[in-house]
């Protein structure tokens, strides 16, 4: 996969350096060149998705003092408050992960689906609340990001997403979106504003209030996941629980993942489930997974979704979804 290139330019090498650092440990989609030095820079040739220039390297490059080639350009500001009229600013000392956001975004809007192909939307449900639902579900949402535009969409009664990922769009209402984009009806109605990132996954916030989810009609719901899809994403949902006209909704989708443990205990559950889902009048694709993973020893402090991603479970979800359709064929 191609990666996301970033150049940054600023006198103050400590901070470049901590810069680069953060960036290629947040992200292996990241590739970074950095300089210090005006002369170096006006060396250097390539091209770039994003550059982020202090106020003397951004005139060399207005002047055309430089080889490189850059799509999108941030001033880098020194000084809170600082604003340059032809360029977006971005203020050098704030909070470090405004910038990985900002790359997600771009990243994400680099990704075209296949030629001639659709959207895919792909149901996950645990039957058993499978305790690692929420980072099985996220690891394949990040698989599938790798090559296409992704929304993950969590609707679990409590989530722990918003406390899980460091962003104030995660702290907003789901079922807020939903109420603004019924006010709508008859408009286009732009998702994109709501939409977040997390390595690479763009998301809606959660429920803040479970009650809700109960209220949301099979029209609604509807609405919302053919919004996504017509902006381009692949959708990606999370369920914890049958929505009103889950048959009807369900069989919209391309393929249902039924999460379970292989353990005897839970068979029985995970049966009434799978009857459930393939006796229905349209029924989806079915994909059984049975992890015989769980959260046991995760300690306070020790919870963390990245990690979950790129560790075992990470492994087996690939090695999982690489022999079925479901990954082949995002």
């Amino acid at each position: 996969m191609e990666k996301f290139s970033v150049l940054l330019c600023d006198k103050d090498s400590s901070y470049i350096r901590a810069v680069v650092r953060f960036l290629v440990t947040s992200q292996k989609q990241i590739s970074v060149a950095a300089f210090t030095e005006e002369e170096a820079f006006q060396k250097a040739t390539g091209d770039y998705d994003l550059a982020l220039l202090g106020e003397e390297f951004l005139h060399l490059y207005v002047e055309n003092q430089t080889e490189v080639r850059i799509k999108q350009i941030l001033f880098l500001s020194s000084k809170a408050g600082e604003r340059m009229e032809s360029h977006e600013t971005f203020y050098k000392f704030q909070n470090m992960t405004a910038l990985l956001e900002k790359i997600c975004t771009m990243n994400m809007r680099k990704k075209t689906d296949h030629a001639g192909e659709v959207a895919k939307k792909t149901a996950i449900y645990s039957p058993i609340y499978h305790d690692l639902r929420l980072p099985f579900a996220l690891t394949y949402a990040h698989i599938c990001s790798a090559e296409r535009k992704v929304l993950f969409l969590d609707l679990e009664n409590f989530s722990p997403l918003s406390d899980l990922v460091v962003s104030e769009s995660a702290k907003k209402d789901l079922y807020d979106v939903i109420y603004l984009m019924e006010s709508c009806r008859g408009e286009a109605f732009d998702i994109t504003p709501f939409i977040f990132t997390y390595e690479g996954i763009g998301m809606l916030p959660t429920f803040q209030n479970p009650e809700n989810i109960a209220e949301i009609t099979e029209e609604q719901w509807s609405n919302l996941f053919n919004c996504i899809e017509q902006s381009g994403y692949t959708l990606v949902v999370l369920f914890e629980q049958l929505l009103q006209g889950s048959e009807e909704l369900l069989s919209d989708f391309d393929d249902v993942i039924l999460l379970g443990r292989p353990e005897d205990y839970f068979l029985p559950a995970q049966q009434k489930c799978m009857d459930l889902l393939q006796n229905m009048m349209q029924a989806p694709v079915v994909h059984e997974v049975k992890l015989n993973m769980s959260a046991y020893g995760l300690v306070e402090g020790t919870y963390s979704l990245r990690h979950l991603m790129e560790g075992n479970l990470g492994s087996f979800v690939r090695n999982e979804f690489k022999r079925t359709a479901a990954f082949s064929n995002p």
